[in-house]
């Protein structure tokens, strides 16, 4: 009876919809779910090549107000840090897709202020 009540008010279109849907359901919750996981490593990945590049710094994270300088940032070997890495995608947690993990995106994306941000979160939850 609920059924019949939810179709009469989603209209033609809504029908159409719904049907494929009940249709296919299996294949799209599937691709969801798939989607869903591929997002949760990919963000993963990026927590850990924050504490990769963190470590390839020698930054001791138990010291109060560190820094990295624009100098100590460009010896870090960035194809060491994607070869750590061992699943291949990786998201910003802020973003809702995810990328290929590249040489050039760990450069483009783990800037100074992105790596400072960072030791100054850690050092706020150390409080």
């Amino acid at each position: 009876m609920i059924f019949a009540f939810v179709r009469s008010l989603i209209g033609s279109v809504g029908r159409e919809i719904m049907d494929f849907y009940l249709q296919n359901s299996l294949w799209i919750n599937l691709i969801i779910l798939m989607y869903a996981g591929l997002a949760a490593l990919a963000r993963m990945n990026y927590q850990k090549a924050v504490y990769i590049i963190i470590s390839e710094l020698a930054v001791d994270l138990s010291k109060k107000n560190q820094s990295v300088k624009s100098r100590e940032l460009e010896r870090i070997n960035w194809e060491m840090v994607r070869k750590k890495i061992n699943f291949p995608l990786i998201s910003n947690p802020k973003a809702m897709y995810f990328v290929i993990l590249t040489k050039k995106y760990l450069q483009k994306e783990f800037t100074l202020e992105i790596i400072n941000q960072f030791l100054k979160s850690n050092k706020d939850r150390r409080k």
